[in-house]
């Protein structure tokens, strides 16, 4: 049978997470910690399919799916892409912005549009910063979030993505978009084949 989805190879100091779609690998992240002692529903493994450059095949990656796992609380920041502006107004409606903050913005680099949405109130509200923190240095990694907490997701609808030129640093960046912290870790290590 091939392999398919997430495995995790335990080794004595670290851990490798690989992913799998049909057999073929796509990724494997190395130096990865056993365990971590950050947990939020909206940090999870299937955030990190929508991260543009993979996917597996039996997995829904329409915009519809991210826009639904942001507003089921499943996924901190929503980014959903149209070339036409006018095409966004189909997901603006399906959003109660009572709950959630949204906004829309051109990519200036393809003239594309892009939809944010993130649920309202300050990010400390979201996630434990502190425990994520300890993580992060328990890991070789000192993270600075004395400013982060009192701001909304919504702060960072225009500036998200650290390997985009983004002025955000990588770990703010993972936490956004709900990506696992032990891959945003493995990053760092420059652990991603």
């Amino acid at each position: 049978m091939k392999k398919h989805g997430i495995y995790i190879v335990k080794g004595k100091k670290t851990q490798t997470k690989k992913i799998y779609n049909n057999g073929y690998l796509l990724v494997r992240y190395f130096y990865q910690p056993h365990s971590l002692s950050f947990k939020n529903k909206m940090v999870n493994d299937m955030n990190q399919h929508f991260c543009g450059g993979w996917g597996l095949n039996d997995i829904d990656l329409s915009n519809e799916a991210l826009l639904k796992r942001v507003l089921e609380g499943k996924k901190p920041l929503g980014i959903v892409t149209e070339w036409k502006k006018k095409d966004l107004q189909k997901y603006h409606e399906k959003i109660d912005t009572q709950k959630y903050d949204l906004g829309i913005f051109e990519i200036e680099k393809t003239g594309a549009y892009y939809l944010a949405v993130a649920p309202k109130g300050k990010i400390k509200d979201h996630f434990d910063l502190e425990t994520l923190k300890n993580d992060y240095h328990d890991n070789g990694f000192d993270i600075d979030i004395s400013d982060v907490g009192e701001r909304s997701i919504s702060y960072y609808f225009d500036d998200w993505d650290a390997q985009d030129g983004g002025k955000i640093q990588l770990w703010l960046t993972g936490l956004l978009l709900g990506y696992p912290i032990e891959n945003t870790i493995s990053l760092y290590k420059g652990g991603i084949r």
